[in-house]
């Protein structure tokens, strides 16, 4: 869902090449599960693979815990300067917020820019952590910066009874790098074609089949004749709109179209957006409870 970019196909023109979804769904399995599941591996490691894993991270400049890519030069701390990082570390969330809940109590509020990825660390009470965290990363600074400065104004708060919840916000410690800054890559993928493979279910069941994801919205825009068009909004551009673009690149049928689309976080919000969520809480309301009036914190 990327150069990654989607490209016309090499095959178009060649009928005898063309596919259906189910072709698609069921070709080649292993090489596109271990192509779109790079992380699996991981699950098969001992513990002394672990203690050295653990160690390497530590001299890396990362965490004992930490379970990312450590060769992504967006994951590389060292190299990024302050005045670069593009990464936000926001506390104090519901304990049941979702990815798509959090970009859509921000986007009334924006521009912001484009996301890069969203990650939610659940609330763990077992460790005196009552709500939830999360990781957001902006594909450049200014992005960045716009989201730390409305939160860190306290544009962002929840209900939880009659109590008001003001989340916080700082820089992330894992620093990211900007990433494509003046390019058109972004979490949402408009993808056109026959209705026979453009279609909502069939695409979430393909998808899921290959890779991990999260959406916030999956909608039909378009439907003339025998074609579709689908906006999908993925959470994240890294890993899963990314993810989709390359792997549509290579299954699609040579009729099916894929671009990206706006995020609504680097979108001018309708007029009437913060008049029906004026303020950051109201959105929020949909984790918590309605607004009752009562202290704030």
């Amino acid at each position: 869902m990327n150069s990654n970019r989607s490209r016309p196909d090499s095959r178009a023109g060649r009928a005898s090449e063309r596919v259906t979804f189910d072709e698609i769904a069921l070709s080649d399995d292993e090489r596109i599960a271990t192509v779109f599941r790079p992380m699996k591996a991981l699950a098969n490691r001992n513990e002394a693979d672990e203690q050295a894993l653990g160690d390497e991270r530590e001299s890396r400049g990362f965490s004992r815990n930490y379970r990312g890519d450590m060769n992504n030069p967006k994951n590389q701390r060292g190299m990024v300067s302050d005045n670069e990082n593009t990464s936000l570390f926001i506390t104090r969330l519901p304990a049941d917020v979702t990815p798509a809940q959090l970009l859509k109590a921000l986007a009334p509020h924006g521009p912001f820019g484009r996301v890069w990825s969203v990650h939610i660390i659940p609330a763990n009470a077992d460790k005196g952590q009552t709500g939830a965290a999360a990781k957001l990363i902006m594909f450049d600074r200014a992005g960045a910066e716009a989201v730390y400065n409305f939160i860190h104004r306290g544009g962002l708060s929840f209900y939880n009874g009659s109590t008001r919840i003001r989340a916080m916000v700082s820089w992330n410690q894992v620093k990211s790098p900007p990433s494509d800054p003046r390019g058109t890559k972004s979490r949402v993928l408009i993808i056109s074609g026959p209705a026979d493979f453009v279609d909502v279910k069939k695409l979430r069941a393909l998808f899921s089949r290959y890779f991990i994801y999260q959406e916030e919205e999956v909608k039909l825009t378009s439907h003339r004749d025998s074609k579709h068009e689908i906006e999908f909004r993925f959470c994240c551009f890294h890993a899963q709109a990314e993810a989709a673009s390359v792997f549509l690149g290579r299954l699609k049928p040579w009729s099916v179209f894929v671009k990206f689309g706006a995020d609504p976080l680097a979108q001018q919000p309708p007029a009437n957006a913060q008049a029906r969520s004026s303020v950051a809480e109201d959105r929020w309301a949909l984790l918590g409870q309605r607004r009752r009036g009562g202290s704030s914190s």
